[in-house]
């Protein structure tokens, strides 16, 4: 029976370049009257039906598409229903094995060959050739396409069967995952294929297998081998019905790469197409990438606290199956309205004999040093400041340092005769948009370097020797042992105000900051961490303080309403209680600090490219998919942030990240939109 050949410039375009043309007739062997009607109308557009409409006008390239190797009109409104009475009567075929290879081409239509432009296309070709007819073709097909396709999804059986391999099952497992089966049809194919009809012909297996499974195949002509015509048997028969791409000597290139053209399902124009658009949305990732970057690097989202929000946001993400670290080498002693019962007065400048008695049974006791997170500025009683100097004197082996919040000059405002023999420390929360998320570790002002009172707990009043903001490190003197270690610190900032309830930071001074985890801050309410003021003063003996011995000793306030700080997610918190845990810190060696400058820079453009080559990949997706792929990516991102934090504390700049890849998603959507129009 007739049926209707592809429009008449695309047939002659095809033979200009090599393909030939389908025979205009062609006869379905074996399949009843109704399958033979039902694939003639679907295959050219026309129905027999009285509600089919007139056939429409001859199409356009962008209205028409390729179905068994011809050009159909899918917008025909009789193609479905023709479908669907095919494959109703493929049941009731006598020869069923061509007609259901027909039929699952026709309801299948293009979906065997990948859309155009997703490259490089991941596809699997599987080569049927002759050795007697076409060996040579055959393997110079094979190493081409194994050069462009990769040599894993190119199979040819006298290469891919190792010996002792089941021959037919490893050829149907390979056919079977085949996405395009190569049928290399020599000037012999025909001849050999009719002596071996009542034989065994594993060529003729795979063509049929693929037929009856709906592969798409693409025979290939070799020299002036004639198309597949009369005298094919049944379960063969739609091999009529393919276009045939004939490979000649004098152009065999050009019939190469046509061949690589037809198995991609488009030309190397759109390849070049879509790896220019790749490209582009890849250069723009990796711009967007870097400018976030930057934007991290200057903390321009900082003026919005977004940086301070995500950055605890991300340490309390990460809390979860942890607790909080503590060295043990650290104690506070308390002073709270016990404290004042058992000594009968409220807490005034009048404590400093009992001050002194404390410095006096903690030096006996073996203490490494005494910070006291109280200021002495003014003179007090003489024979109470007289006892306070004679006891810090006495103390040699125990360092004391006192807490100061302004300064004179360039010297700590501190009691003249109190500075002769003990230390000061800068004792100022870090406030941070009304948060205590960081404490001061060391303040330069020119040369000049003064520390915390927590540094100065740590080395005993020693000198800060140097500040190295690249390293983020401070170089500290030991006063117990005589060393200079290396003290790491988490971000330097200037300071841009002066606040009244800490003046000894000056406007203009760089800061080296500590910050504090508020999801991770260890409680101080154990009798191993927490020592009330009175019990060391009522202590009995020394062996009652024998746990004071080499422990860092902070003494402070934890009266209520007094020099209280408000930390997110972790409560209010006692000043002392902070100085106590920057303290611990500084023993462990535990530095919570900002991605390095190699490292950022590397995330923002792997998260740049990320996300420009996740839209790109995803374009021809629906919308649903690419939110999912959206927010999954900002959930990665998020999960990113969290495990590096909790592994080794550092900090990703979780905001920048998070809009290096969205701004590159968005940048590749109007790039794409941008080349359509």
């Amino acid at each position: 029976m007739a049926v209707s050949s592809a429009p008449a410039s695309g047939r002659s375009a095809r033979a200009a370049s090599g393909t030939v043309a389908r025979p205009r007739t062609a006869t379905f062997s074996g399949c009843d009257t109704t399958t033979e009607t039902c694939a003639k109308a679907v295959l050219a557009s026309k129905c027999s039906s009285t509600a089919a409409p007139s056939v429409p006008a001859p199409p356009t390239t962008s209205t028409r598409r390729r179905v068994m190797g011809i050009w159909i009109w899918p917008d025909c409104p009789a193609r479905k229903a023709c479908c669907k009475r095919l494959m109703g009567a493929v049941s009731a075929c006598e020869h069923p094995l061509p007609c259901l290879g027909i039929a699952h081409r026709l309801r299948q239509g293009d979906a065997g060959r990948r859309p155009q432009g997703a490259w490089p296309p991941a596809m699997k070709v599987f080569i049927s050739y002759r050795r007697d007819d076409s060996i040579i073709h055959s393997r110079l097909i094979h190493n081409e396409l194994a050069a462009r396709f990769g040599q894993g999804d190119v199979f040819m059986d006298i290469d891919d069967i190792d010996y002792g391999e089941d021959f037919a099952r490893k050829i149907n497992d390979r056919l079977d995952a085949a996405d395009v089966v190569v049928a290399v049809i020599g000037p012999q194919w025909a001849g050999i294929l009719q002596r071996r009809a009542h034989g065994d012909d594993y060529v003729r297996h795979e063509l049929a297998r693929s037929l009856a499974m709906g592969k798409r195949i693409v025979p290939v002509l070799i020299g002036n081998a004639a198309p597949p015509d009369a005298g094919l048997p049944p379960d063969l028969a739609g091999l009529r019905l393919l276009n045939c791409l004939r490979m000649e000597e004098r152009s065999l290139k050009a019939h190469i790469n046509e061949l690589v053209e037809s198995i991609r399902g488009g030309s190397f124009e759109d390849e070049l197409r879509e790896r220019n658009r790749l490209r582009l949305a890849r250069w723009a990732g990796a711009a967007l990438g870097l400018a976030m970057f930057f934007a991290a690097w200057l903390a321009l989202l900082d003026f919005a606290g977004l940086d301070t929000r995500f950055a605890s946001a991300t340490m309390w993400l990460a809390q979860p199956g942890t607790h909080a670290p503590w060295s043990g080498e650290v104690l506070l002693v308390a002073i709270d309205e016990k404290t004042q019962e058992a000594l009968g007065r409220p807490f005034d400048a009048s404590w400093r004999r009992e001050h002194a008695q404390l410095i006096e049974r903690l030096s006996r006791a073996g203490a490494r040093s005494i910070a006291f997170d109280i200021f002495i500025e003014r003179e007090g009683k003489p024979e109470d400041d007289d006892a306070l100097e004679a006891a810090i004197t006495a103390a040699k082996a125990t360092p004391v340092v006192f807490a100061v919040k302004r300064m004179e000059g360039n010297r700590p405002a501190l009691l003249p005769r109190i500075a002769k023999v003990a230390a000061g420390g800068i004792a100022c929360g870090g406030m941070k948009f009304d948060y205590a998320r960081s404490m001061p570790l060391a303040v330069q002002r020119g040369q000049l370097l003064f520390p915390s009172l927590a540094l100065g707990a740590f080395n005993g009043g020693g000198k800060v020797e140097s500040l190295s903001e690249a390293d983020r490190e401070l170089r500290v003197r030991l006063v117990q042992d005589d060393r200079s270690p290396d003290v790491g610190f988490s971000s330097a900032e200037t300071k841009r105000t002066v606040e009244a309830a800490c003046e000894a930071i000056q406007r203009g001074d760089r800061i080296a900051l500590q910050w504090f985890d508020p999801a991770l801050l260890p409680q101080l309410r154990s009798p191993d961490r927490r020592v009330p003021y009175e019990q060391v003063l009522q202590a009995a003996g020394d062996a009652e303080l024998a746990a004071f011995k080499d422990k860092i000793v902070v003494v402070g306030l934890t009266l209520a309403g007094r020099d209280v700080f408000t930390v997110p997610r972790a409560g209010d918190r006692w000043g002392v209680e902070l100085h106590v845990e920057q303290v611990d810190a500084l023993v462990r060696g535990d530095v919570i600090r900002p991605m390095g400058f190699g490292a950022s820079i590397g995330l923002m453009l792997g998260l740049g490219l990320a996300g420009a080559s996740m839209r790109h990949a995803l374009r021809r997706r629906g919308w649903g998919v690419r939110v999912v792929a959206a927010l999954g990516g900002i959930v990665a991102c998020a999960a990113l942030a969290v495990a590096t934090y909790r592994i080794d504390h550092v900090l990703v700049n979780l905001p920048y990240a998070v809009a290096a890849f969205l701004l590159s998603w968005w940048l590749a959507a109007w790039l794409e939109r941008r080349d359509e129009r």
